[in-house]
């Protein structure tokens, strides 16, 4: 691994993360500080109460189905040759069993009855119904994986699993696991996969049937909520799964660069490289704000989505004063 290689890893991942943990910062704020528009639930129509507890169930399954698969799949992918790769994948595999869910309970959303339907003159686009920051930073986590694995793949060993740094005198040194092309690519291409899949279910919460008895403001919170938690769920695994790639790969780097001891014609010397220890060590920080912010940001989501599913804003009756 040469100086110039670890150069353009820190200078790439530590902008492109940057940028992620900004937007995600942005998405949190903006989450929390949108005003509340639902109150009163028990004067709203029926229909409306009957799709909020579909979604209110569909959310709690989804939930539930991602942190199954999250806590039983240390232990189904802790043997064999594939281990790191499938330790790896474990939040991409959860994401996809949430999406799943979520894609059934929108295919089983309540669909209007009687003779007269409504639907919008204007055709709805997912931009409509999905928080742009939210969108964004999924879209952010994602590219800052392929980053990643671009950065760590180019400076990993011929094995794709281990990086190694040579010193003077013939000396080298080498550790593992290290998320080259070996771990990268399959991780890379299973967060696509949950992309792709987040963005096909928002699409199913764009097209799916009007909630009858309700104005087009109501139904559209409930469409915002389904797309917050959507996108809640998305981007907390895309984030914890780079997260991690950041965390091995900055472990790997202190590992390979801190010093070492070496003998020769019996002259003890210790060589290091004080270097890659920074650079692991920042790899590390990065990952660690790349997963807090995830937590957080998903947090704030699903606290605004359980406000957007509220029953319909009632108007409130404003006293008129009485002529004498």
């Amino acid at each position: 691994m040469s100086g110039h290689l670890l150069l353009v890893l820190v200078v790439l991942l530590g902008t492109a993360l940057a940028l992620a943990v900004v937007v995600g910062l942005v998405a949190a704020s903006r989450t929390a500080g949108e005003p509340p528009g639902t109150v009163d639930v028990a004067r709203a129509p029926a229909a409306y109460r009957h799709a909020r507890r579909h979604a209110g169930v569909v959310a709690v399954v989804a939930w539930a189905a991602l942190l199954v698969v999250a806590l039983t799949g240390p232990v189904l992918a802790a043997h064999g040759r594939w281990q790191g790769v499938l330790l790896g994948s474990i939040p991409a595999a959860a994401g996809l069993a949430f999406l799943l869910v979520g894609a059934v309970g929108e295919r089983t959303w309540p669909r209007p009855d009687g003779t007269v339907r409504r639907a919008p003159l204007r055709p709805r686009r997912v931009a409509d119904v999905a928080p742009p920051a939210l969108r964004r930073l999924t879209w952010a986590w994602t590219g800052g994986l392929a980053l990643a694995t671009l950065a760590f793949g180019a400076t990993a060993g011929p094995d794709g699993r281990s990086v190694a740094l040579t010193y003077a005198a013939g000396h080298s040194a080498a550790a593992g696991p290290y998320p080259g092309w070996t771990y990268g690519v399959p991780l890379t291409l299973a967060a696509l996969l949950v992309l792709g899949a987040g963005e096909g279910v928002l699409r199913l919460v764009t097209a799916r049937p009007v909630v009858a008895a309700t104005t087009q403001d109501d139904d559209a919170r409930l469409r915002r909520a389904s797309a917050r938690r959507l996108l809640a769920g998305t981007q907390l695994v895309l984030g914890g799964t780079l997260a991690g790639v950041l965390g091995a790969g900055g472990a790997a780097l202190r590992s390979v660069g801190r010093a070492h001891e070496y003998a020769a014609d019996g002259v003890a010397y210790s060589l290091g490289a004080p270097w890659v220890v920074a650079a692991g060590t920042a790899a590390l920080v990065a990952g660690l704000a790349v997963g807090v912010t995830a937590l957080v940001v998903a947090a704030r989501a699903l606290h605004r989505a359980a406000r957007d599913a509220g029953a319909p804003v009632v108007p409130v009756p404003v006293p008129v004063p009485r002529l004498p």
